[in-house]
């Protein structure tokens, strides 16, 4: 949908979640590249440019939310909810 690039309809009824999980993922993970290239880009101009004294490293100059690892980690709670989850879609698919 929407900047993904995929019809509602496909995204609400065609696909599965698996299908959309996967496809929200590479699409964060261009996003970060994206992101990230802009932040190295600006590094390099600013230290030829004299002006990155205080900045040694390109996450000195913007630090980025998926860069703390330890917030995207679902805690052993979520985990069973989702296994949970998966596991009542899984049944009614079958039947």
């Amino acid at each position: 949908m929407g900047e993904v690039g995929i019809p509602r309809s496909e995204f609400l009824f065609e696909l599965r979640l698996w299908e959309i999980n996967a496809i929200i993922r590479g699409y964060r993970r261009r996003a970060h590249t994206m992101w990230e290239a802009t932040r190295w880009q600006t590094f390099c101009i600013v230290q030829a440019l004299g002006a990155g004294k205080d900045f040694s490293r390109p996450s000195d100059l913007m630090a980025f939310p998926w860069e703390d690892e330890q917030s995207e980690l679902p805690t052993e709670e979520e985990i069973d909810e989702m296994t949970e989850l998966l596991n009542n879609i899984n049944s009614h698919e079958k039947d």
